[in-house]
């Protein structure tokens, strides 16, 4: 999606410098401010430079920084359950990266999932029956890969 330039900064548009930071710092900082495209980072100084619009007549070399380009997905606004990507033709599109509604009501079943539920597109999570029930199928609910849950399992009564 975006790339890296090393020795290469840009010295226009610069929406915000921060000064005393860690590189992984910056990039929060760009995902938080409006209108940043990249940023510019100067690892020996520990200076960020959050940039807006970029222009190749504004990109210069320089020893010790490193440009980094937010990429084509910078303003793009993808729906709930969607991630932006890259396509063939240099544009992007949104396409289906998890199960945006919430998982369904499963009655006399519990998730035994470690971490708590996920919804990664073909990730499925592992439930069990409560006490005086019987489990019919497999013990999971997959999201699908149109981002919807599919329950694979019911509970019946001993």
């Amino acid at each position: 999606m975006g790339h890296l330039e090393n020795r290469k900064c840009h010295q226009s548009n610069i929406l915000r410098r921060i000064r005393q930071t860690t590189l992984l710092t910056c990039v929060k900082e760009c995902f938080i401010t409006s209108q940043c495209t990249a940023i510019n980072y100067r690892k020996n100084w520990s200076l960020c430079d959050v940039v807006g619009e970029i222009t190749d007549s504004a990109l210069v070399e320089e020893d010790g920084c490193s440009l980094s380009f937010a990429g084509v997905c910078t303003n793009h606004n993808c729906a709930a359950g969607k991630k932006c990507v890259k396509v063939d033709n240099g544009l992007y599109t949104c396409v289906t990266a998890y199960c945006d509604d919430e998982l369904p009501d499963i009655y006399d079943a519990v998730s035994i999932e470690t971490f708590g539920m996920y919804r990664n597109i073909g990730a499925g999570n592992k439930f069990k029956c409560n006490d005086g029930f019987v489990l019919v199928g497999r013990p999971f609910v997959i999201c699908t890969d149109y981002g919807k849950w599919k329950i694979l399992f019911y509970c019946i009564e001993q």
